[in-house]
């Protein structure tokens, strides 16, 4: 395995972005959010007071029911209570894809639609929230979406492949997820080892810094301090990735939640194996190839 730093810029332009990176690579910007009142102003206190009364949805790493629905919340609880959670020490709970404007609409007047791109989902821009060490496993978006996410309070690690890696990556099928405990920075090759063959991007997201994801890119995030970002989505820029969407968040959750109500543990079992079998495929093919450029 390969992980190649992601380019951080200052500011650049539309045409720059979209001849260099739009549906391509990774960037950090590392000055986007520098002029908008939430890159002073947003901090746990200021959260607290503009949403602290709402009652949230919380998710926990590899915690699931194999018969509950699909992307189903471990628990719930009011955001104040969730924010004295965090402060008090490590917790592996987490605020995952929470609608800032659902919240409180006056969020809004924090922040900017980034300029380098059209197409964006002004009535979504989701928060995400985690303590240190919080762990958010390899997988892509549902929508296909290209997605700007801000980091605000805390460090963040990210670590990124495109859309071709997905074998590799041990796709888990009908689902948008590898592993739970696939690590892509400490890999383990004895338990994956089509993982040798998977090249990606990695950086560290800081104050202020915000990181583009292309369309379909898988991303895994670990909190290296407890913190929150903003994510601001753009829509699939192509027919083929928008029909994707439509079949990541209709079709297939439909046929999951079948599935697991059906058959639980050996549906999921099943869907592991399968998972394994097509990396080992991977591995022979890519195996054969290297032996006949040898000989």
């Amino acid at each position: 395995m390969k992980l190649t730093p992601i380019d951080k810029v200052e500011n650049i332009s539309a045409e720059e972005f979209q001849q260099h990176y739009f549906n391509r690579r990774p960037v950090v910007f590392s000055k986007m959010s520098e002029s908008w009142p939430a890159y002073s102003k947003w901090n746990f206190d200021y959260m607290r007071e503009m949403i602290g009364d709402k009652v949230i949805p919380l998710y926990r790493t590899g915690d699931f029911d194999p018969k509950s629905s699909f992307n189903a919340p471990t628990t719930q609880m009011r955001f104040s209570d969730y924010i004295d959670l965090l402060e008090q020490g490590p917790t592996d709970l987490r605020v995952f894809l929470l609608n800032a404007l659902k919240l409180n609409p006056d969020l809004e007047k924090d922040f900017a639609t980034p300029s380098v791109v059209n197409g964006f989902v002004d009535s979504y821009p989701t928060l995400f929230f985690g303590s240190q060490n919080a762990f958010v496993f390899l997988h892509y978006d549902l929508d296909m979406g290209h997605v700007f996410h801000t980091q605000f309070v805390g460090e963040k690690r990210a670590v990124l492949f495109s859309k071709e890696h997905s074998t590799a990556l041990y796709q888990i099928p009908f689902s948008v997820r590898s592993f739970m405990d696939l690590d892509a920075e400490s890999p383990d090759f004895d338990k994956y080892p089509a993982l040798k063959y998977a090249q990606g991007f990695s950086t560290t997201l800081e104050h202020g810094d915000t990181l583009y994801i292309p369309s379909g890119w898988w991303h895994q995030l670990r909190y290296l301090s407890t913190g929150f970002g903003l994510s601001q989505r753009a829509i699939a820029s192509t027919w083929s990735e928008r029909v994707k969407a439509i079949y990541n968040m209709g079709i297939m959750p439909a046929v999951e939640n079948i599935a697991r109500k059906a058959a639980g543990e050996s549906w999921m079992s099943f869907k592991h194996q399968w998972a394994k079998e097509r990396a080992q495929k991977l591995i022979t093919k890519l195996t054969k190839l290297s032996d006949k450029d040898i000989a």
